[in-house]
């Protein structure tokens, strides 16, 4: 009865074990471990907001063992009083597809209005449409796949060792990861959207703290 008192005490305990010996346990504010016959497989697990968590299989776990493991990650959540959604590659890439028809038909809004400012000082923010889609808590795996599937190219993450150096440099932007695409490039002009995802910190990638975005608009 003893082994078990983590599951009567529901939400005041991070772990719930299983009569197995098997048990999931809160590792840090974005992941669980899945304890798997005395194996812990690590789970990308984070807040989206409003009691919902997202979550990514293992991909270590083999098909089989994907059912139970969700199975028991219901169970784990239901006990915590959390709800619990799937996240894959194919939700990822609709959100993405969607994120991307977005900004094309705000990009179009802009231009058909002549509302579009040029210049790298006049940027056109679109840091609101974009929290939209990527709220600030997010995984950075998600939000930087999520951006690929928009068609935007993803640089590859700073570090200390190694900062990003933007045209815009100076101390707090210079790990954030970068992502950009042409909205047009023609003759004499471009449009370029730019996209910046902020780290908690230098060294730590898991969840975005900020998101930030821009349509620059420069005539040759």
């Amino acid at each position: 009865m003893a082994f078990f008192i983590c599951n009567m005490l529901g939400p005041l305990t991070a772990t719930y074990r299983f009569q197995d010996g098997d048990m999931i346990t809160r590792r840090s504010r974005e992941s669980l471990a899945y304890v798997h016959r005395g194996v812990s497989i690590e789970v990308l697990f984070w807040c989206h907001g409003a009691g919902m968590y997202h979550y990514c299989l293992p991909a270590s776990l083999s098909q089989e063992q994907r059912g139970e493991f969700i199975d028991r990650l219901q169970r784990y959540c239901r006990n915590k009083r959390m709800k619990c959604r799937r996240v894959d590659s194919a939700d990822i890439s609709a959100r993405g597809k969607q994120l991307r028809r977005d900004i094309e038909n705000h990009y179009s809004w802009l231009r058909r209005n002549n509302e579009l400012r040029f210049g790298i000082l006049g940027a056109n923010d679109i840091g609101d449409l974009l929290k939209v889609h990527i709220p600030e808590g997010t995984s950075f795996d998600v939000g930087e796949n999520m951006l690929r599937f928009a068609g935007l190219a993803v640089a590859k993450r700073p570090n200390s060792v190694d900062p990003y150096d933007p045209f815009w440099h100076n101390e707090i932007d210079e790990y954030d990861v970068v992502a950009t695409t042409d909205l047009t490039r023609e003759f004499l002009r471009r449009d370029e959207l730019i996209v910046r995802l902020r780290p908690r910190s230098p060294d730590d990638y898991t969840l975005i703290e900020q998101v930030f975005g821009a349509i620059i608009s420069i005539h040759l």
